[in-house]
Parts: structure tokens; sequence; C-alpha cells
């Protein structure tokens, strides 16, 4: 387990401990303040470190964002900085939080878009095929999809599911509600 400015309680622990070995599904509940959201952290941390992809849903932007402040934090540690966290934000820009915005899709997209430019990627692409590349190369570089219960639905393979049968892309599913 991390190590937490505030220990773990031994129930965030069970709590996660149990989420990683069953092989259906956990529920944690609580009040606010009782640490749902660091066993939440915990947990995707964990699943990322076993190389796992994690789409991971709230109802509110905040909570969204307050995981992945979280995370930014523990990636910061000496100890964690060789595990491969890639967070890909779904949602309006506006609605990000300051402290992430380096995670969100068009961000996230722009950036790609520069390095590729550098290197004359784009040199034989139309603006259409570029910004499909674009967006498949961020989406399956990204081992985290963070969004809110409906922002989620935007996230370009999702979108474009609609209607269809799903084609699963995570090993977990994680709706903090």
């Amino acid at each position: 387990f991390l190590k937490y400015e505030n220990p773990s309680t031994p129930e965030q622990k069970d709590f996660v401990l149990k989420s990683l070995n069953t092989p259906d599904f956990s529920v944690l509940e609580g009040p606010p303040g009782s640490g749902k959201t660091t066993a939440i952290t915990e947990l995707i941390f964990q699943l990322l470190k076993d190389g796992k992809r994690v789409l991971m849903t709230s109802s509110t932007h905040v909570a969204v964002d307050n995981v992945l402040e979280k995370l930014v934090e523990f990636k910061k540690k000496p100890e964690n900085r060789d595990i491969n966290i890639v967070p890909l934000r779904i949602g309006r820009e506006e609605r990000i939080s300051e402290q992430i915005t380096e995670f969100g899709f068009e961000y996230r997209k722009k950036k790609m878009e520069e390095h590729f430019r550098q290197l004359n990627a784009f040199d034989n692409l139309d603006y259409e095929d570029q910004d499909k590349l674009l967006t498949e190369i961020v989406c399956h570089t990204s081992n985290l999809i963070c969004g809110t219960s409906l922002g989620i639905l935007q996230y370009p393979p999702i979108k474009e599911q609609r209607g269809m049968p799903i084609k699963p892309e995570f090993d977990y599913l994680i709706i903090d509600e």
C-alpha cells in the first residue's frame, strides 16, 4: 500500500484487498469524510500498478478531480515514479481542476499534435485523418479514463459505440456515487 499522509484505516485496506481479489464487484459505502476517495484512489493505483485499464466515473467534477489530484501526489513520491499512470480526463476544460488540466482530452490531444508536427508525421494526412489519429492515440495510450457519469459518454470509443454492442476495453469500472 501507499504511504498516506493520514494512515489508511483497516477498513480502507480491507476494501482494496477485497476489490483486487473479487471476480465480480465490490461496494464501498460511508458518509462524507470517511475516506472513500482515499480508498478508491488506492484501488486505482494498485490496478494501474498491475497494468490494468480503468474507467472511473463520479456524479461530480470535483469528485473525479479529487481522485486524479491524489494520484498526482502518489506519483510524485520517489518510490512510485516508475509506475505508469496515464490518466485521461473527459469533460469540458472549464470544468476540470487547474491542478490536472494536463490530463484533459483536448490538452493531451494538442500536446500530442505538437509532438507529431515536430516529427513531420502529418505531412501526408488531411485534417480529418490527423484528428482521428490523434484521438485514437490519446484514448488508447491512457490507462485511466475519468469523467462524470454523463460526461464519460463523450469518451470517443464510448460515443462511437452508441446503439451497438459494447466492446469492453477496460479491466475495471469504478463508479463513485
